[in-house]
């Protein structure tokens, strides 16, 4: 080998063209590949070894012909028609090469670790194939060996532990189906199925508080808003109906036993009524609650509305004394924005944001209207002075905010993020809501159970007539 070094160093053409750190680095290459050659003849294991060091160069192997033109011609005087004889004709086993690679991965094991068990998967390439169809590929890549283990099943390409990857990678809110098929190298139609044969998740038990809202989804026209169930205490989701028509949740509810209905002691939800009369209905023990996003939302909206009819007010008070300057001078009058108006309309948010998210400056700053120096504590005065009851109302609304924050509950903003990716999908098969229903589940649940099982009974939905 040290011999071949220096003929590569004596290579004055490669040395001017590549430089010598490339020719020593093609020299360590081909010593740590040496191990795959030794079987074979001098001129096959050269040849060889060029296309696989050309391969790792280009990083993609379209063919023979591309890493040539692009790689190898320059570095061999060897011709096109050797490299495709060595991959043709030349007398070589190539089923040594995976003992090669085991034998070399063994080495890599630390001492500590060589008494325990040690799981080691080989792939035949990390280099991209190309071309739909290509002959004898199922012998080619055939990477499992069908030996009736539970690790492997007949007429599989991949191992069970792949589709265990595939599933676990739903997981994740932020992938599709597209792209966890790309990375284990089979088809978006396959995760799709892999997903759906693991994954069946039954409803959960009712717990003594549950909550119910809506999401929008719009996969047709019998399941526009779908009824999110959740358990308030974990923030698990329970379960999810298509639909929450009166058609499909009451054979729901009713098909659930009267003793865990009965159970439930608080039904929170947003004003809608339809929910709080669930609890007539089917939870006669139970007292509705509102949620308190949906009650801060209504305190702000009450506030807000509020001020607009003071800016209204002002307005209409500014408009009538510009009218009536306009009659006295005899042309028309046009006056500055008020003070009043100027307030509540670019500072109305410090009445409604919530005052922890309020960044307080002291230092004054030029004000544009007043034409003097002003902080955020001047512009919170001035406005109050305008309407007392903003105080109180800021008041108010900061007591709820505050009780919130110390009685919170656990909030859930997966189902949103799950949307986004499902409902405005392209694929007709990712918008079947029995798949985005367990996808949701299996993605919001803390620790979601798989069944696996072939005689899962969905949840039979009750479409109107």
């Amino acid at each position: 080998m040290h011999f071949e070094l220096i003929k590569l160093l004596e290579n004055q053409e490669l040395l001017n063209e590549c430089g010598i750190y490339f020719c020593t680095g093609i020299y360590f290459f081909k010593l740590a590949f040496s191990a795959y050659f030794e079987t074979f003849s001098a001129p096959s294991a050269e040849t060889l070894f060029l296309l696989i060091l050309s391969i790792l160069v280009l990083e993609s192997a379209y063919s023979i012909r591309f890493l040539y033109r692009h790689f190898l011609s320059g570095i061999t005087k060897k011709s096109l028609n050797a490299f495709y004889y060595a991959c043709s004709y030349a007398k070589v086993d190539y089923s040594g090469f995976m003992n090669v690679t085991a034998k070399i991965a063994l080495h890599l094991i630390p001492e500590s670790l060589k008494s325990q068990p040690i799981f080691i998967c080989i792939d035949d390439t990390m280099v991209s194939k190309f071309g739909l169809k290509f002959e004898n590929v199922s012998k080619l890549f055939d990477h499992a060996a069908h030996n009736d283990s539970n690790y492997l099943n007949r007429q599989r390409r991949t191992t069970n532990a792949t589709d265990m990857l595939i599933v676990n990678a739903y997981r994740n809110l932020l992938e599709t189906s597209a792209s966890i098929a790309k990375r284990f190298n089979v088809s978006d139609t396959y995760a799709h199925e892999v997903f759906n044969r693991y994954v069946k998740l039954d409803r959960l038990p009712l717990t003594d508080a549950i909550s119910i809202d809506e999401v929008y989804l719009d996969m047709d026209d019998n399941c526009k808003y779908a009824l999110v169930i959740q358990d308030f205490h974990t923030g698990d989701p329970i379960d999810l109906l298509r639909s929450r028509r009166v058609s499909v949740t009451e054979p729901y509810f009713t098909s659930i036993p009267p003793e865990e209905r009965n159970g439930v002691k608080y039904l929170i939800s947003d004003m809608y009524n339809q929910y709080i009369d669930y609890v007539d209905k089917y939870f006669p023990n139970a007292v509705p609650v509102v949620d308190s996003f949906h009650v801060i939302q209504w305190i702000i909206r009450m506030i807000d509305n509020h001020i607009r009819q003071l800016l209204k007010y002002y307005r209409q008070r500014d408009r009538e004394r510009q009218e009536q300057l306009s009659l006295e001078e005899g042309r028309p009058i046009s006056l500055p924005i008020s003070d009043e108006v100027y307030l509540l309309k670019k500072y109305r948010w410090l009445i409604l944001a919530n005052q922890d998210n309020i960044h307080y400056h002291s230092e004054p700053r030029v004000d544009q209207h007043f034409h003097v120096l002003m902080n955020t504590y001047d512009y919170e005065d001035a406005i109050f002075h305008i309407d007392n009851k903003l105080k109180d109302y800021r008041e108010l609304k900061e007591m709820y905010v505050r009780f919130n924050s110390i009685n919170a509950g656990t909030p859930t903003a997966a189902r949103e993020e799950l949307i986004a990716f499902y409902a405005n999908s392209e694929h007709s098969m990712f918008r079947a809501f029995e798949h985005f229903r367990n996808r949701f589940l299996y993605a919001a649940r803390t620790t979601p159970i798989l069944n696996g099982v072939t005689d899962y009974n969905p949840v039979t939905y009750f479409e109107d007539e």
